[in-house]
């Protein structure tokens, strides 16, 4: 299993009211595979999941847990000075309740704690409550991906957010 740069291997664990956020592990694979086919046409595989968790150094891997259920996670790549969120999802039978902001917030913080200058992200165009979502913390478009998203070809907004306190 990965560390997550440091996360998983101090088992740290916040708690926000009934939410818990904590480093993804291989058990929640089912559960999460699950929340990926609900929200996405072309969901990542358990094998895309289980290369992150077992073999990338460079994932950051996190789930959203209540009442011992699943309900968001995210996962993204923290390369030298830059993290890439590739993956940040809700189960629908818990969004609009600010679980998506709290996920984004701790990856956020996680970017900032590793001295990360800038966050980049892939949205698909038609994303409204996730672009809102994105730039009410500071993320700004700075390009556009054509076709970028399968099997339909839809476009992706390239979103960054500059950290200021990065030392790099």
């Amino acid at each position: 299993m990965s560390t997550f740069l440091g996360f998983a291997s101090k088992n740290v664990v916040l708690e926000f009211g009934e939410v818990m956020i904590r480093p993804m592990r291989h058990e929640d694979l089912a559960q999460i595979i699950r929340i990926e086919e609900m929200n996405f046409p072309m969901p990542w595989s358990v094998k895309a999941f289980e290369y992150e968790l077992e073999q990338n150094k460079n994932s950051v891997a996190f789930v959203a847990e209540s009442n011992s259920r699943v309900i968001a996670y995210s996962v993204a790549h923290i390369i030298i000075d830059e993290m890439h969120l590739l993956n940040l999802s809700v189960d629908r039978n818990f969004r609009r309740r600010r679980i998506g902001e709290l996920i984004l917030t701790i990856n956020i913080d996680h970017a900032r704690q590793y001295d990360c200058s800038i966050i980049t992200l892939e949205v698909r165009k038609s994303n409204l409550a996730a672009i809102m979502l994105y730039q009410k913390h500071g993320f700004r478009q700075t390009g556009l991906r054509r076709g970028y998203y399968e099997p339909y070809g839809e476009d992706a907004l390239l979103l960054s957010l500059g950290l200021a306190n990065a030392a790099c």
